[in-house]
């Protein structure tokens, strides 16, 4: 068939049809599945949340050098939310100032980065975890997500699985054909 559309091409034509034609991802290899370790670190924060709350799992577990004065410490939710990505753990904080001081302690080591009044989520991913901070929780128990909520964390999931842990998009879309996830934009 390739014979076919190139006939009556001259080498040069043909080398450049070829050149286009070429599977760019014939020599990658696909990224191994992420380490999920620190899942039992969450889990053990989520269960000492279930003692003593919430706020005080984040002042006490995840951000002890500096600790956040919640306004509202009896609405923040820390939950393993299960995704195509896997399990990710998601701190929800309602009340706006809280979630601003959460990231601005966690992911900014205490200084509030310009334009956080404009931010919805934060995404953070080091070494040795992965979680996520939403300003506003999407209620959901485990199986009952609406579609528009489900539609956007997946659009949110996505992008972190791309930019969070490296993955090329070659491979997210492999991983998403295999979940039975289309490739939206």
């Amino acid at each position: 068939m390739i014979s076919e559309i190139t006939a009556g091409l001259n080498e040069e034509e043909q080398n450049g049809f070829s050149a286009y034609i070429a599977n760019r991802f014939e020599n990658c290899v696909e990224a191994a599945e992420p380490d999920t370790d620190f899942l039992k670190v969450w889990e053990s924060i989520i269960n000492y949340a279930g003692l003593f709350g919430a706020a005080n799992a984040i002042n006490k577990k995840v951000c002890p050098e500096r600790p956040v004065e919640f306004n509202s410490p009896d609405t923040i939710e820390i939950k393993l939310y299960g995704s195509f990505a896997g399990k990710i753990p998601i701190i929800y904080v309602r009340d706006t100032a809280d979630f601003e001081q959460l990231v601005t302690n966690v992911a900014y080591k205490g200084v509030r980065p310009d334009g956080l009044e404009k931010t919805g989520a934060s995404f953070i991913s080091g070494k040795t975890t992965r979680f996520m901070i939403l300003s506003v929780p999407i209620r959901y128990a485990d199986s009952s997500m609406s579609s528009s909520e489900s539609s956007a964390m997946t659009g949110l999931l996505k992008q972190w699985r791309i930019s969070g842990s490296a993955m090329t998009r070659a491979n997210w879309i492999c991983r998403a054909e295999r979940r039975g996830i289309p490739d939206k934009h």
